[in-house]
């Protein structure tokens, strides 16, 4: 009931009343705006693709030009997946997801082959079978107690010396002493909305895949103070002022401007940071540096994150 504190292991689909196979059956069906073929550099700029260009980043720099094997890990219809297969033509694309509807489409649409399966009962692959695993929004979707599991099922696919990159969704969400059943209930709402019943901080998500993996990368996303145009005026981050001075040239093409200088911002902050603290942008491993007091001020304020991490981890070899 409301007031109460429960244990991570307590915050289940149950707790909340949902049947994920049914929650999940159709809800990430949607395809692209647009294909892969179609985006062009302005597209690919806008701060919202920030995240994909990462992931293609982390395979070009980690993955040989050769034929590799990649596994998607809750790919939904495929449209993460789909790019990954635009950039990468000579990979052998895999997929897995919960839902055999959008498996379907992501065979359509660039898969080599995806199946329909509960993740939580194992992958369906042998030992060491991949280059490369990643996923997108998928571990806020994944219980507390299930997470471990899963993350382990990634490492045996993955061969010995393989990348995983994981964008997750991150941030504090108060599960423990809200009211499950109360429609009202603020966390109620939050988890009914997509299905986040799992999201934890940047730095919990680094101790949890450093159970079984490297941590190579740590990234807050995005640095603050960058949003998309959607987030900044629905949150009034800039102030009530801001919204008013921005209504009169509101439209499609103004906020697509908005988002690509947004994205174009956020990279380049992201990269400077990188270059003089390393690729963990995390509290615990700026305060490792041993930093000043006011140069390790300046630099949380930016990693604090805006509800998403990226991870890029090695299995040792």
């Amino acid at each position: 009931m409301s007031g109460s504190t429960r244990s991570q292991s307590e915050v289940t689909y149950e707790l909340f009343d949902i049947n994920p196979a049914e929650f999940y059956k159709q809800r990430f069906l949607t395809p692209a705006p647009l294909p892969p073929t179609q985006e062009n550099m302005a597209i690919r700029t806008v701060i919202s693709y920030n995240k994909i260009n990462r992931l293609v980043d982390a395979i070009r720099k980690n993955v040989g030009a050769d034929e590799f094997k990649v596994l998607e890990v809750g790919c939904g219809s495929g449209p993460i997946g789909a790019r990954v297969k635009h950039n990468f033509p000579q990979c052998k694309l895999y997929g897995v997801d919960l839902s055999a509807e959008c498996v379907e489409v992501a065979r359509r649409d660039g898969f080599d082959e995806a199946v329909a399966c509960d993740v939580f009962s194992g992958l369906p692959y042998e030992d060491e079978a991949f280059d490369f695993v990643f996923t997108m929004d998928f571990w806020g979707h994944i219980e507390f107690a299930k997470k471990d599991q899963i993350i382990a099922e990634a490492h045996r696919v993955t061969r010995k010396g393989g990348l995983g990159w994981h964008g997750i969704e991150a941030g504090f969400v108060d599960y423990f002493g809200c009211n499950p059943k109360d429609p009202e209930d603020y966390v109620r709402k939050y988890v009914y909305t997509e299905g986040h019943i799992g999201v934890e901080t940047l730095e919990a998500n680094v101790e949890r895949f450093s159970r079984w993996f490297e941590v190579v990368g740590a990234l807050p996303w995005p640095i603050k103070p960058f949003a998309s145009i959607d987030s900044i005026l629905a949150g009034k981050r800039f102030g009530e002022g801001f919204n008013e001075a921005f209504l009169p040239y509101d439209g499609q093409y103004s906020r697509i401007c908005a988002d690509v200088v947004m994205g174009y911002c956020s990279e380049y902050v992201l990269d400077r940071l990188i270059e003089a603290f390393g690729p963990v942008l995390t509290k615990g491993a700026l305060a490792k540096l041993g930093l000043g007091t006011d140069m390790a001020k300046f630099a949380e304020l930016f990693v604090q994150g805006s509800g998403f991490a990226m991870l890029t981890v090695q299995k040792p070899g």
